[in-house]
C-alpha cells in the first residue's frame, strides 16, 4: 500500500481526556507521539496512524493501564462514535448496521480493513485486518475497533457475547484478561481480529432511539465520507495540512511518516506525476487562500 496511513484524531480524544484527568502533560505527550499540537482542536483532522498508535501506547504507559482502551471505551454506548453512530443507527437490522460500519470505517482510517464474511457454521464472521506492520500500538488499535464492533451487535442483544474472539496480537496475561472480561475465549496470533455473529441475530432490529431515516446527512458529513485519500499524493497533502499549524514538514519527515526511505518516497510521488515540492506549494496556496477568505490578514502578512 503506497498511500500514507491516516486516522482521524477523534479516535484519541477519549485517551486525551483520561490523561488530562490524571494530570498528565497532554501537549508533551502529543509531541512525544509525533502528533500535531492542535490535532485535538478539530477531531476530524487526519493524522498519521503510526503517531496515533504511539499516543495510545503512551497513554497506557503513563496511566499504568495495559488495557487502557478498555478503560476509555468499555462503558460508552455506541452513540459516542459521532458521525459513524448517526449513519449506522439509521439502518433497520443488525446485518445492515454491520455493513454500514464496514463502509464508514474507510472514512475514519486507511489502516483497518473490515471483513463481513458469510460462514458455513454461523451467520457471518465480523472482523478487521490492520494494514500496518508495526507492532507498537497494535494491541490498543485492535482492542479499540473490537469493542466498537461488539457494541454494534449489542445494539440488538445487549447481553450477547461471542464464544471466541480472534486477535492479531501475541498473547500476554493482560490481553487474555481483557478478552475474557468480554465473556469470550481468546485466540491470539490470528490473521484478523474477529468474532462470529449467529445467523439468527442478523435480521434483529435495533429497538433503541435512532436517527430519523429521512433526516439529511450534513454537508460536513458528505465531505467526511470522501476521506482519507487512497493515493500517495493525496495522503501526503493531508499530512502536510495536519501539521501546518506547527510547521511545514520536510520531504524527509513525511517519508518517515510514510515508513519508507526518502528516495523511495520521491520515486513513488514521481510515478503519480508530482513532487513533494509541488504538493507543499499546493497546500501553502490553499492555506493562503483560506486565510484571505476567513481573516482580515493582508497578502503581505500571509506571505511571511
Amino acid at each position: 500500500m503506497n498511500n500514507v496511513q491516516l486516522t482521524r484524531s477523534q479516535h484519541i480524544v477519549l485517551y486525551a481526556n483520561l490523561l488530562t484527568k490524571a494530570g498528565e502533560p497532554l501537549g508533551r505527550i502529543l509531541n512525544m507521539a509525533g502528533l500535531p499540537s492542535n490535532c485535538l482542536d478539530n477531531p476530524r483532522t487526519l493524522v498519521p496512524t503510526s503517531a496515533l498508535w504511539r499516543f495510545r501506547d503512551l497513554a497506557a504507559y503513563r496511566t499504568d493501564l495495559p488495557n487502557v482502551t478498555m478503560d476509555v471505551v468499555a462503558d460508552l454506548d455506541f452513540g459516542a462514535l459521532g458521525p459513524i453512530s448517526d449513519v449506522v443507527l439509521r439502518e433497520p437490522t443488525l446485518i445492515k448496521m454491520v455493513r454500514a460500519f464496514d463502509r464508514l470505517v474507510k472514512a475514519e482510517s486507511s489502516t483497518p480493513s473490515i471483513d463481513v464474511q458469510p460462514c458455513a457454521d454461523c451467520g457471518v464472521l465480523f472482523g478487521e485486518r490492520l494494514a500496518m506492520r508495526q507492532v507498537q500500538g497494535k494491541w490498543q488499535a485492535e482492542l479499540y475497533i473490537l469493542l466498537w464492533m461488539l457494541k454494534i451487535v449489542q445494539l440488538v442483544e445487549p447481553s450477547w457475547a461471542p464464544t471466541e474472539i480472534s486477535c492479531i496480537s501475541e498473547a500476554s496475561p493482560d490481553r487474555v484478561q481483557a478478552i475474557e472480561s468480554l465473556g469470550a475465549k481468546p485466540l491470539f496470533n490470528q490473521s484478523r481480529t474477529a468474532f462470529k455473529i449467529p445467523a439468527s441475530m442478523l435480521a434483529l432490529p435495533y429497538k433503541g432511539q435512532r436517527c430519523k431515516p429521512d433526516s439529511p446527512i450534513s454537508e460536513e458529513n458528505d465531505r467526511w465520507l470522501s476521506d482519507p485519500s487512497d493515493t500517495l499524493a493525496g495522503s501526503v497533502k493531508q499530512v502536510i495540512r495536519a501539521y501546518s499549524g506547527d510547521r511545514w514538514l520536510s520531504a524527509l519527515e513525511v517519508s518517515e511518516v510514510a515508513g519508507t526511505s526518502l528516495r523511495t518516497f520521491q520515486r513513488r510521488l514521481s510515478s503519480e506525476a508530482t513532487t513533494y515540492s509541488d504538493l507543499l506549494e499546493e497546500v501553502r496556496a490553499e492555506s493562503a487562500a483560506n486565510l484571505l477568505e476567513e481573516t482580515d490578514a493582508s497578502i503581505s502578512e500571509i506571505a511571511v
